[in-house]
């Protein structure tokens, strides 16, 4: 089953027509906030050095959402970007690659994760891309096959003809191109996925794609043990993780092949130089942050926020409880602290 959520519409708008009315105390207030919240965005932005911009920089551009399409690999490719509200041109800012999970599809990832709202406040980029569905022409997905491992054992028929999708390939090509077209702070890319996209964004550091700043991923596991004899990385990546501890789907616990969310911290931290015993903290009644440190790297972190009750969901995110998926906290917002993390964590210098 293929969940859906669409955004709701207002009516109709009549092509070629205009209206104009007398400004109302309201209308005065919401203009108001607006001004407001672009001079908060214009004062917080994440300063960027002038070299870290892309040649997307000084191009104007629209704000909101904008579907894409990219031609690769023989296919169509699709994605969703938002552009935030008060964007300047001449100010790298940011990107945040946004993948969703199994069965998903940009659109539904927006409305779950509440993301583009975070973008406009915080002032970053970020785009949506979707997945490629199997040979059962419904369910989407990602080929997050890993150096030196067999594709997981949940792969069924429907599935396999994701193995023949370049994702990889896909996703750096839609990074360089959004930095055609936009003002991206080259430093300050991170990548952050739910559920299966999580297991595209452990891949992406894996293979070291030269661009990749930061992952979050989110309600997943490394599938095997990471250790940096299985990867290649190529530069340090830092990590910020999210995990309810009574997720039924992907187990916070481990799982066949799967190792548990504190074998899989603690191996990443290893292999990114980040030694020393986790230090833990209960910041809510029901969420506890580990961290992982020191790091021999100064711009690397990795943390992670472990949801003692939380299910199979995004933490802040739209409650799916109803879907059986189980508790979504509130407590914090994964969105949030993405976007925190992806700004404070730039690119390792010489990488």
């Amino acid at each position: 089953m293929k969940l859906e959520i669409w955004p709701s519409a207002t009516g109709p708008v009549q092509a070629g027509t205009r209206q104009t009315r007398p400004w109302s105390g309201a209308t005065c207030a919401r203009a108001l906030s607006v001004a407001l919240l672009l001079l908060v965005n214009a004062m917080t932005s994440v300063p960027a050095d002038a070299a870290t911009g892309t040649a997307g920089c000084g191009q104007p551009a629209q704000t909101g959402d904008t579907t894409q399409t990219l031609p690769f690999g023989g296919l169509s490719r699709t994605f969703l970007v938002h552009v935030p509200i008060g964007y300047n041109s001449n100010l790298p800012q940011p990107l945040i690659v946004h993948l969703h999970g199994l069965v998903g599809d940009a659109v539904g990832e927006e409305a779950i994760t509440g993301m583009s709202s975070v973008a406009d406040a915080q002032g970053f980029i970020v785009v949506y891309p979707n997945g490629t569905t199997g040979a059962d022409g419904i369910t989407s997905g990602w080929n997050a096959a890993f150096p030196g491992n067999n594709p997981p054992t949940r792969l069924t028929s429907q599935f396999t003809n994701w193995l023949a999708v370049d994702d990889q390939g896909f996703l750096s090509a839609m990074v360089a191109h959004l930095g055609q077209e936009y003002c991206v702070d080259s430093s300050r890319i991170g990548m952050t996925g739910y559920s299966d996209g999580g297991f595209m964004a452990f891949h992406m550091a894996c293979v070291g794609a030269p661009w990749l700043a930061s992952i979050a991923p989110v309600g997943v596991t490394q599938p095997w043990v990471l250790s940096a004899s299985d990867c290649s990385f190529g530069h340090p990546v830092s990590l910020l993780d999210f995990h309810g501890e009574n997720d039924w789907w992907d187990s916070y616990w481990g799982w066949l092949i799967h190792p548990t969310v504190p074998q899989t911290m603690a191996s990443y931290a290893a292999s990114q130089g980040c030694g020393g015993v986790p230090q833990s903290a209960s910041i809510a009644s029901d969420v506890v942050e580990t961290s992982y440190a020191p790091c021999q790297h100064p711009n690397i972190a990795v943390q992670l926020y472990s949801i003692t009750d939380g299910g199979h969901e995004w933490p802040g995110g739209l409650d799916l409880s109803v879907l059986g998926l189980g508790y979504t906290t509130k407590t914090i917002n994964a969105s949030q602290l993405i976007g925190t993390f992806v700004s404070a964590h730039p690119l390792q210098a010489g990488s």
